[in-house]
């Protein structure tokens, strides 16, 4: 008859958050390759804007695409190494509020070392091909409309700046989100504690 009530052992290996710290980081490690994957696709499609460049842009593109490259690579890094980070997680009472406090400092990282990709390129782009490459700039600056739409030397070089800067703020500001909610944590864990114990002298 208890073989029949199988729902208790499943709500126990819940609880211990062990459930929600593998699945999550096997769905950021498949995140990761897709990123690779997703990657390599934009690398191919980039290159259709040869036919509107001259030398120094084709020139330019080639560096550009380069950093495109390793900025793919360090993202992908990011995403597998949290995912490793979130089920090396212990066991705790608490068992989203770690995991979600790892997700916010890895999209923080993310979107600076996206921000800081876009303005490199953006800044190579602006260099070497001038307007050959302003649609293309443009879509980029969807992605972080902070970046200098400006063209020239100084053009890239304000949009290398902002970027760098722009890419500082941004993981400050997502490490600082993920040590608040840590710090909710803890005293959620001592107000728990405090509270037990407590109980405990009242019972004794």
């Amino acid at each position: 008859m208890s073989k029949l009530f199988f729902m208790q052992p499943v709500r126990d290996f819940i609880s211990t958050g062990k459930f929600f710290r593998t699945g999550f980081g096997w769905i950021l490690r498949v995140l990761a390759v897709a990123l690779l994957f997703g990657g390599f696709y934009l690398f191919i499609e980039s290159w259709k804007a040869v036919e509107y460049l001259k030398f120094w842009g084709i020139i330019g593109l080639i560096i550009a695409q380069g950093f495109f490259v390793v900025a793919v690579w360090i993202i992908s890094q990011i995403v597998f190494n949290r995912a490793n980070v979130i089920m090396e997680l212990p066991d705790a009472h608490f068992t989203i509020i770690p995991i979600f406090s790892i997700v916010v400092k890895m999209i923080g990282e993310i979107y600076a070392a996206v921000t800081l990709m876009l303005s490199v390129v953006g800044t190579i782009m602006i260099w070497f091909s001038g307007g050959g490459m302003r649609g293309l700039y443009y879509q980029f600056r969807e992605f972080a409309p902070f970046l200098q739409s400006g063209y020239g030397f100084w053009g890239g070089l304000l949009s290398l700046g902002i970027g760098i800067v722009s890419a500082f703020v941004l993981l400050f500001v997502f490490y600082l989100l993920a040590e608040l909610i840590v710090v909710t944590f803890d005293i959620a864990n001592n107000v728990r504690d405090l509270m037990n114990s407590n109980k405990n002298e009242s019972a004794s």
